[in-house]
């Protein structure tokens, strides 16, 4: 809009005349934005690493005060970490049990609040069973030790994957047999019998107790 003043003539009370004086005013001018961004942000030579609210303040091309806003918000990168595990038959991890070789990928909370992407290299190894049965007069040596009644005995060791190995015996005790009667060229197949709570042995044509005897 145009502004009148008035002109000075040289006495002290009076004005010859007013001058029109074209006078433009230029407000101050604001800006904003915003900006999301991963662990940092650069805005007008600042670098900012927490979300907020930023003012810059500077005079735009008339002279007059300029100020910029910028609303930021801050989030965090994910963090990577990975490792080897091995285990013997399953693997209990977050929750979850794993029972064969593979890798498991899950995404935990850092301590600063940031993804943590986290892969297992999970390797599982299995234990081992094996069963055999025996038959035996008297005893039955296994694995160092011997056995002189009938029963089912297990042996624990490590295969060669480091885990259990478990070996297990089904042995029948049988009594030695003595006195057996023997022809001139051969020893007689013979035959173990019962007869009246006493052991017999039975060969083609005659049985014999235990001890020998004969029995008519």
């Amino acid at each position: 809009y145009d502004q009148y003043i008035s002109a000075y003539t040289g006495s002290a009370s009076a004005y010859s005349e007013s001058i029109k004086l074209p006078l433009t005013i230029t407000p101050a001018s604001a800006g904003s934005e915003t900006v999301t961004a991963e662990d940092s942000s650069e805005w007008n030579g600042e670098t900012y690493t927490e979300s907020g609210d930023y003012q810059l303040l500077t005079t735009n091309d008339y002279g007059c005060d300029s100020i910029a806003i910028l609303h930021l918000t801050i989030t965090l990168s994910p963090v990577y970490y990975e490792f080897s595990e091995t285990a013997c038959d399953s693997y209990p991890w977050e929750g979850k049990t794993y029972t064969t070789s593979q890798n498991v990928v899950e995404t935990l909370k850092a301590v600063d609040g940031r993804d943590s992407i986290v892969t297992m290299h999970l390797t599982i190894n299995y234990s081992t069973t094996s069963e055999e049965s025996r038959t035996a007069e008297g005893s039955y040596e296994w694995n160092g030790e011997t056995y002189t009644t009938s029963g089912d005995y297990q042996f624990s060791t490590t295969n060669a994957a480091g885990c259990d190995s478990i070996a297990t015996l089904h042995l029948t005790i049988e009594p030695v047999e003595t006195n057996v009667p023997a022809t001139p060229a051969e020893q007689v197949v013979a035959e173990k019998i019962m007869r009246d709570g006493q052991l017999y042995i039975r060969r083609k044509e005659n049985t014999y107790t235990a001890t020998g005897l004969k029995v008519e």
